[in-house]
């Protein structure tokens, strides 16, 4: 866990080392420098992304780096995989929040990765795309499986051309492409997190090889952020938020289309479903009438005709979530800076309605900043995104796999892995948020506790590579 005056204060440790499992350094070639793994794996073949890096930047630049150039992986034979990433196109999901530990996931299960230049694009078809991913396949003999961040239909298309088996693994909720007709495609395998979109997705569409699977955080990854002495002052505050507001995305593109009386109905909706986690979102927007709904899914602007979803399920998904989103995140973060000291940590830019207190901080990177705004802040809060009704979102498992405190939003699968007031603090209402802030920051010794008990907890169920372990299992297991 993250180097701390408190922690040694607390302990009695003289020095604690920030690292995950025992990173060695194997040079490939001249040109190339990748990670082996763990150090048992020293002499197997190393052939993880082919980056040149500077061996002192390998655990904290090179996964950064990777993110912003990587689509699609290749691995070759049975014990080989092609990975692939997503596009940079999205505007419905945070950019901080980015998985990025399923390429060392895989390498620590025995793949061997190398890298390709092709990007697919997710949120837009190109058909064109299809031939060109067959054209690496028919380049790469002996493809064992296809791997994507979020299930991308081009990449299901073409490994169904080929008979190759493709995994993706779906950490947005909902993901509007897993209702196309190309979820079926008999050799496509989807993991989702949320288990009250896994039963409509199992019951609505009946997707054939559809998994339920919690999301993970690569902890080796997390705790090789290095901390400096100017880190603890700049990343110190009683309480941070990392993620979004959704102030200007495509729901206000939506919302500017509709007519006053429309508005006036949408808010009310909007401000009846805010800072409710007394129990499951599922039925949050019920107030909205089938009139409404209707109006609305008919203002998207690009096709939905092929998608097989219902017009509540969407429009409550990806429309009245995030405008509630920006509502009650403003709601709570302005609240809280009453009374606290309060950093904000987004990309979003020209944020409105905030409390001047709050401070800013600006986007963070996801493997070198974000594990420093986790590890030092005292309250790392969640807000979970009303999208998700039931499932726990990334923030919650890369908040733990540091050793940070976190403070989360009530959501139905929370318990199924934590313990409330062990692992993490769970707040039902905007008074109990309160009370509890103000508890835990007077009371040092037991939020640091729940940050070690928490972070114990991540790395006992949920490192990612545990997880793919799993998956592998499960998709390996249908022949």
């Amino acid at each position: 866990v993250f180097y701390n005056k408190t922690y040694k204060q607390l302990y009695k440790i003289d020095k604690i080392c920030l690292r995950g499992n025992n990173y060695s350094i194997a040079k490939l070639s001249d040109k190339f420098v990748g990670i082996t793994g763990y150090e048992k794996n020293e002499k197997r073949k190393a052939c993880l992304f082919l980056l040149s890096l500077e061996s002192k930047q390998i655990c904290k630049k090179f996964y950064s780096d990777f993110m912003e150039s990587f689509s699609v992986i290749i691995k070759f034979n049975e014990n080989e995989i092609i990975i692939g990433g997503t596009g940079l196109d999205r505007d419905d999901h945070s950019d901080i929040i980015i998985l990025a530990g399923l390429p060392y996931a895989f390498h620590s299960l025995g793949y061997d990765i190398i890298e390709t230049e092709f990007k697919p694009h997710l949120s837009e078809f190109v058909l064109e795309e299809v031939s060109i991913i067959e054209r690496i396949l028919d380049e790469n003999q002996d493809v064992y499986l296809v791997v994507t961040y979020d299930f991308i239909p081009v990449v299901s298309i073409a490994c169904e051309s080929k008979k190759i088996k493709y995994f993706a693994w779906v950490y947005d909720c909902p993901q509007i492409e897993l209702y196309r007709p190309e979820v079926h495609n008999q050799y496509t395998y989807i993991s989702v997190f949320d288990r009250n979109e896994y039963l409509y997705l199992k019951s609505r569409c009946n997707i054939g090889h559809l998994f339920y699977y919690p999301l993970a955080a690569d902890v080796d990854a997390l705790t090789a952020a290095v901390i400096d002495e100017n880190d603890t002052i700049k990343y110190n505050a009683d309480v941070s938020f990392l993620g979004r507001l959704y102030m200007k995305n495509y729901t206000q593109r939506i919302l500017d289309k509709c007519s006053m009386t429309y508005k006036q109905r949408i808010q009310k909706v909007i401000h009846q479903a805010s800072c409710i986690w007394e129990h499951s979102t599922e039925n949050l927007f019920s107030g909205a009438s089938e009139t409404l709904i209707d109006h609305i899914f008919h203002l998207y602007g690009y096709n939905i005709d092929n998608l097989d979803v219902d017009s509540r399920h969407f429009v409550e998904g990806t429309f009245f979530a995030p405008l509630c989103n920006t509502i009650e995140r403003t709601k709570v973060l302005n609240t809280l800076a009453e009374h606290y000291s309060v950093t904000l940590y987004t990309n979003e830019k020209k944020l409105q309605g905030l409390n001047s207190n709050i401070k800013m901080g600006g986007e963070q990177s996801y493997w070198e900043e974000m594990p420093k705004v986790f590890g030092l802040s005292k309250i790392n809060l969640n807000i979970t995104s009303k999208s998700m009704t039931s499932g726990v979102p990334q923030r919650i498992w890369d908040i733990l796999a540091v050793g940070g405190f976190c403070m989360t939003n009530y959501q139905p699968e929370i318990y199924d892995y934590f313990i409330d007031g062990r692992e993490l603090v769970v707040y039902h209402t905007l008074s109990e948020l309160i009370e509890l802030t103000d508890y835990y920051l007077k009371n040092e010794d037991e939020r640091l506790r729940i940050g070690i008990n928490g972070y114990r907890k991540v790395k006992e169920i949920g490192d990612m590579v545990m997880r793919m372990a799993d998956v592998i299992e499960q998709i390996d297991a249908d022949r």
